[in-house]
């Protein structure tokens, strides 16, 4: 038996015994497969690192593009009150303008001037003569209120 012992020994080996090599095959399969499996383990874990740099990637630059966006929308914002404003402000300036010119139309043009004429007209005959209010029948007075003097 020593010596069959010692054969078997041998011919692990040597390889030459095939019961012993068949035996050996089936243990190496296993440390195959246990092998295997923790490459398959390492394989799955680099994966998951992999995705996970690849989501944590995807995330950090569209954080960034949030950041962006959101940035130019308040610059946005700002630019768009200060155009209200100033939209505002320009009807504000539309509507003097508009009441101003209306004080240039041709018949309140004509008011004014007719009314500067009698103005100048009854100023000089007051100043002439004081007795022209008398004369049509009005105090010195009425005849300035008439006249548009007061």
């Amino acid at each position: 038996n020593g010596l069959g012992e010692l054969d078997s020994l041998l011919g692990l080996f040597s390889g030459d015994n095939p019961a012993v090599k068949s035996k050996l095959d089936g243990l190496f399969g296993v440390f195959n497969a246990l092998s295997g499996n923790n490459k398959e383990v390492e394989r799955i874990s680099y994966q998951k690192q992999l995705d996970d740099f690849k989501f944590e990637t995807r995330y950090n630059t569209l954080e960034e593009k949030y950041e962006r966006l959101r940035n130019e929308n308040a610059e946005l914002r700002a630019e768009k009150d200060r155009y209200q404003s100033e939209n505002r402000e320009l009807k504000t300036d539309k509507t003097d303008l508009e009441s101003r010119l209306a004080g240039y139309a041709p018949n309140e043009v004509m008011k004014r001037v007719a009314t500067g004429a009698l103005v100048g007209i009854g100023s000089r005959l007051l100043t002439n003569s004081p007795k022209t209010a008398e004369l049509l029948g009005l105090s010195a007075e009425e005849l300035k209120g008439a006249l548009g003097m007061l």
